[in-house]
Parts: C-alpha cells; structure tokens; sequence
C-alpha cells in the first residue's frame, strides 16, 4: 500500500513540473505595456540561404556561395570556404533577435548608418535579405541595426559585431586535403635522414616497414596518417616573380609523405623551410604553396625508430616444445607438452614462464642495431644469461647482455637490441623459482 501511495505521489510531482514547464517555459510570456515584441534578424533559415555577400564602406569584401558540391568564395578569390565556419556563421546570424526598436528614425546617421555601413547580404533562389550594422549604444554594450526593407532600428546584443568583421581569410578553408582518408594501404616518407616505404597488410590494421623489413609500429603509422589528413594552412603564400620552390625547400622538400589509397589516388605533402613559427608546404593536389604551424610540421618529422614497431617479435609461447635457460649459478631444461611445462618430471606452476613470456613480449625496444656493431656489449662470459628454445624445429637464440642507464642489451637471432631492464629481473625470478624445483 505505501508503494502504491508513494508511486501516485511521484506521479503528481511529474504532472505538476511538466504544467509549470509548458506554462512558464513553452507559452510566451506577455508582454509589458509599451514593450516590443523581439524582431528576427534573418527570416531565411541558414539551409535555405545560397549565398552571402559582404560589403564594406559601400565595397564588395567577400561573397560565398553554396553549390551543390560545397561552399567556395568566388570574391575576391576562388577558392573552397570552410564549411564549418559558413554553417556556424549562418546559425549564429539567424539565431539574432532585437533587444529594442526605433520606430521610423527620420535620421539614420545619428544610429551610425549609411550606405557605407558594413553590410551582409543573404540570397536564397529570388529571395534577398540584408542586415546593416550600426554604431555602439552609449549606454549598453548593444549595437544598432537596419534590416532591409524594414524602416525601423533595432538594437541587438554585442556579439553580433563578430558577424560582420569576418574577412575571407576567416571564411576561407584552412584544410589541404578535403576529407577524410579512407582504405589507404602505401605510404612512402622521406626527410634529411631517411627514405622508405610502408605496406599495410592485408584485412588488418598492421603495418610493414618495406627496407629495412620490419613491422611498423601502427599506431604512429595511423598518427601519421591522420595528421596529414587533417593540417590546415596557416597562411597562404602569393609567389612572386622570380621566386622558386627550391629556395623555400620544397624542392626537395625537407620532408614528404605520399599516401596512396586502394585505388592508386595519392595525396602528397611536402613540407620545406620554417620561418619564425610557420613552415612553408605545398601539396600535389594544387600549384598554391602555404604555410602551416612549425609545430604541426614538426609533428610529422619522424625517424625510422619512430615508425618501426618497439616490441620484441617473439614466437607464440604455447608452440615452443622445449627451452634451456642459462645464468651464472645454473643450466635449466624445460619441456611442454600439451600446455604443460616441465622440468624433469616435475610440473612447474600455471604461471611461472607465461609471466617470463609475456614480459619478453611486452618490453620496449629503446634502441634497435640494424648492423651488429663491434663490442661484446656484456654478451660474452659466464655471466651471460641465455635462452635456447625451439618452435616447430627452428631454433632461437636470446642471450642478455651488460646494463646501461636506458636498459640491458639482447641478442636475439643475430640481433642486437637494447631492451627494458624488467627482462633481466623477470629472468632472475624465473631462474629463482626454478631452481627450488
């Protein structure tokens, strides 16, 4: 009974919030004597809207329009508009309503109105509508504001002043490649230091590094990816007579990333000489050279170590069938079958080398040696830790080496690396347990 007293009671309080709320919040409220009713500033809704013209001091500034295919201005250059910044504009001058009215003003000038007001200008099929903007208000932070056609003045909030200072630079889209990167699979990327080429594999989002064979380290490849996609010029460069791309470094470029998608398509950046916080770029889908953020470029400076992936490539440890370990106090045998791992016919616990294991395969690669150097990097002696397994009859080779500040050194199949200290202490612990068996 008190449930059901306690139910009724909650759906009262329901009722009652939602009759305040369409009362006080979805009817309009009345308005005071002598109080105007807020004007929309723009009758036409920003789908509806084909064109928008600017016009300053009485001077066509800027003019955009809507096709079918995007936004571009067409005054006082051809180029794409940033559809982002176009819709935002749009919604921000259609959401304006007036604050006051001046009814029938016999002198517009003393509003800060004339034929040389800053003025927009929105078309839609025959449809036109324009807005004319004023001076400031002495008493409030409002601006004065003539709609076309309309004989009175409205005062509006301050932050429609934004609306008309917009210049085409503000309007024009910043974006190089338009869009977004789909089914890339090749990559070829050069700098000062370094010239290569990266293949997807197949029906999966794993990367190879073709010379030196490698695999990639994704992630970074899809950051690279990504980075392209999306830089946007800082600033547009007019060449001048005389001026070539070479002597901006573009030619070569100090940097170049081509991708290529599964249809061949290539979108190409070549990112040449930083002045102050900007650096000059160019792309293959245009002759314009730009310039974007130093930072943004730096971002896609990138070493072969970088790129490559920084984990061990280590067989799967349920397939190997026996392995020797080796540190200065002992020689460990350990066979699997079936899952199970043994030492003699003693049965070693669940976890004791799947943790080895998984630390192997978890440890970062800080630095890799593609040509052995000379040295014996702690790699010969007694004291040398080793492992020796065997998968499905090939044999591998681990043997860890001297310490440093950064890490222990390994060999690995004739590979020199410098790897995360955790190997040795796992090795140690491992060794440790085994030893008690």
């Amino acid at each position: 009974m008190k449930k059901r007293l306690r139910l009724t009671a909650i759906m009262a309080l329901i009722a009652l919030l939602l009759f305040v709320y369409i009362n006080i919040f979805e009817v309009d409220k009345p308005l005071k004597q002598g109080e105007e009713k807020p004007v929309k500033l723009l009758a036409l809704s920003p789908e509806e809207v084909t064109s928008i013209s600017f016009y300053k001091e009485g001077l066509l500034s800027w003019q955009i329009e809507k096709r079918d295919d995007g936004s571009f201005l067409n005054y006082p250059y051809e180029a794409r508009a940033d559809e982002d910044e176009v819709e935002g504009f749009l919604k921000h001058v259609s959401s304006l309503h007036s604050e006051d009215v001046v009814k029938l003003p016999e002198n517009l000038t003393l509003y800060g109105l004339s034929d040389k007001s800053p003025r927009l200008v929105f078309k839609a099929g025959n449809k036109t509508e324009s807005l004319d903007l004023g001076q400031k208000l002495e008493i409030s932070n409002s601006y004065y504001v003539k709609i076309g056609g309309d004989k009175n003045v409205y005062s509006v909030p301050s932050y429609v002043f934004g609306s008309f200072h917009k210049t085409a630079e503000n309007m024009r889209d910043r974006h190089l490649f338009q869009g977004n990167f789909a089914n890339i699979e090749k990559i070829q990327y050069s700098n000062k230091e370094l010239k290569l080429e990266l293949q997807k594999t197949p029906n999966s989002f794993d990367w190879n590094i073709v010379a030196p064979k490698c695999k990639a380290d994704s992630i970074t490849v899809a950051g690279l990816i990504n980075n392209v996609n999306t830089i946007k010029a800082s600033s547009f460069i007019e060449m001048e007579e005389g001026d070539t791309l070479s002597d901006l470094l573009l030619d070569p470029p100090l940097v170049k990333v081509s991708i290529f998608d599964a249809s061949g398509k290539e979108y190409t950046l070549s990112l040449g000489q930083t002045v102050e916080n900007e650096t000059f770029s160019k792309t293959n889908l245009s002759d314009e050279v730009t310039m974007v953020r130093a930072n943004e470029a730096e971002a896609l400076t990138l070493s072969l170590y970088d790129l490559r992936d920084k984990t061990l490539i280590l067989p799967d440890a349920k397939k190997i069938t026996n392995i020797t370990l080796t540190n200065a106090s002992a020689t460990v045998v350990l066979q699997q079958k079936d899952g199970v791992w043994k030492k003699g016919t003693a049965t070693l616990p669940e976890k004791s080398f799947s943790d080895f294991w998984e630390i192997m395969e978890e440890t970062p690669i800080i630095e890799f040696f593609d040509k052995l150097p000379s040295g014996d990097f702690g790699l010969k002696g007694d004291k040398v830790m080793t492992a020796n397994f065997e998968v499905s009859g090939k044999k591998y080779n681990f043997s860890l080496g001297a310490e440093t500040e950064k890490g222990i050194y390994l060999l690995l199949d004739s590979k020199l690396y410098l790897i995360g200290k955790d190997v040795k202490i796992a090795f140690d612990i491992l060794m440790d347990e085994l030893n008690q068996i």
